[in-house]
């Protein structure tokens, strides 16, 4: 019966006088520093907008919920009536993240879809200043690759100097989810002593599993004083630390080929050696052409063979290649007749013009060290080498068909 009569009451009373309605307005966060340590502060107004009084109300800060304690405070809030709320010095990791105030447990409130604002942290790193000592883990980037183990990641690890001093020694611990971890010391890498704004790059072994991979400096220039601080004499640790999900590694990476860029089947996108390389045969290239053929007669200069290559030589020799002038003949019967000594080829060294000696029934003709015929048969004694390239001919005197001499002759 007693509960009939209250709930008859409060619906009297709100009928008659109407009810509170309580809404957080003005709401903003203050970036603060105390040292180099962020903080923050969050201000906000609670204005009562219905048309009753609230004796009473919490608040929620970001789900904690916070109830004053009406002997020591008045809190009641009549209609139109506001009360500023102020909380300071909040050590919070959360910057750039939402925070939200709500009206909670309000007395007599029904309305209470309107009892909560959200806003975001702003920022701390307005904050930073330039310290003493102040090593920055910046990011870790990553070369892919396979080998006998199979798909892997090579981390490079970026870090930077943002303090005065030098950095001469640090660790870091490097550490996959689920495995376990690992700290190496470094202080005697040719990067260290590392300056004030200076940046390196450190090595580190490669990565066979994915996860979430998580790095921390340790022992910046040296262990901590405290026992209970295991980032050396770092005096800003808020860039010691980096956290991210490693790629997934795939077997794709693990294509097998030729690995060697000096071969003729070279396979760039292989990881893995087939044992199938390729390569050219010795002074030739992958193309089957030589490197080297100074008379570009197909024949590689390594592999030129000097000597007599005319086959109606008594020293031919069918294995030579270059004519070396050294070719020898068996004086026909027609130099018994005709003294052959006497044929003279003038001027020799020559240019545009020779002048011949010639014997009965004789032709001339001219050929290059390869024995091709550059001047056709000819009964002149006076011969146009205007058309010949500079070097070295020979000119034959003919004889029935028969080859009776030869003189070699120069081109200037």
């Amino acid at each position: 019966m007693r509960i009939i009569s209250t709930i008859i009451f409060m619906l009297f009373r709100s009928l008659a006088y109407g009810q509170p309605d309580l809404i957080v307005e003005d709401m903003y966060a203050d970036t603060l520093c105390l040292g180099t340590n962020p903080y923050f502060s969050i201000h906000f107004t609670v204005t009562n907008i219905g048309d009753d009084t609230c004796d009473y109300f919490c608040y929620e800060k970001n789900g904690l919920e916070v109830c004053p304690d009406t002997s020591l405070y008045d809190i009641s809030l009549d209609p139109n009536e506001s009360r500023y709320y102020y909380l300071g010095w909040l050590n919070y990791d959360g910057f750039g993240d939402p925070y939200t105030i709500e009206i909670v447990n309000a007395e007599n409130e029904l309305e209470t879809s309107n009892n909560s604002t959200t806003i975001i942290v702003p920022d701390a790193h307005e904050c930073y200043e330039i310290l003493d000592v102040d090593l920055s883990l910046d990011t870790v980037l990553y070369t892919s690759g396979c080998d006998e183990y199979g798909p892997y990641l090579d981390p490079q690890i970026h870090i930077t100097n943002l303090g005065l001093d030098d950095i001469t020694e640090f660790c870091i611990k490097f550490q996959v989810l689920g495995q376990s971890n690992d700290t190496v010391c470094f202080e005697a890498q040719s990067y260290l002593p590392l300056e004030y704004g200076e940046s390196a790059i450190q090595y580190w072994p490669r990565i066979y599993n994915s996860g979430v991979l998580s790095l921390h400096l340790l022992d910046v220039n040296g262990p901590s004083p405290f026992s209970w601080l295991d980032f050396g004499i770092d005096e800003w640790t808020y860039n010691n630390t980096y956290v991210e999900v490693l790629p997934v590694l795939s077997t794709s990476w693990c294509t097998a080929g030729c690995i060697d860029d000096t071969a003729c089947n070279y396979a760039p996108e292989a990881f893995l050696d087939d044992g199938g390389c390729e390569y050219p045969e010795l002074y030739y290239n992958c193309d089957g052409e030589c490197e080297y053929d100074t008379d570009e007669d197909g024949i590689c200069d390594q592999l030129e063979v000097p000597g007599c290559t005319d086959p109606e030589a008594n020293n031919y020799n069918p294995e030579a290649t270059d004519d070396d002038g050294t070719c020898e003949y068996t004086p026909s019967s027609v130099c018994e007749v005709y003294d052959v000594s006497k044929l003279k080829v003038y001027p020799n060294p020559f240019n545009d013009m020779i002048y011949v000696s010639t014997l009965p029934r004789s032709i001339c003709r001219v050929r290059d060290l390869n024995h091709r015929i550059v001047i056709e048969n000819t009964s002149s004694s006076i011969i146009d080498t205007s058309p010949l390239q500079k070097g070295m001919y020979f000119i034959d005197w003919i004889v029935d068909g028969e080859v009776v001499a030869f003189k070699r002759i120069i081109k200037e």
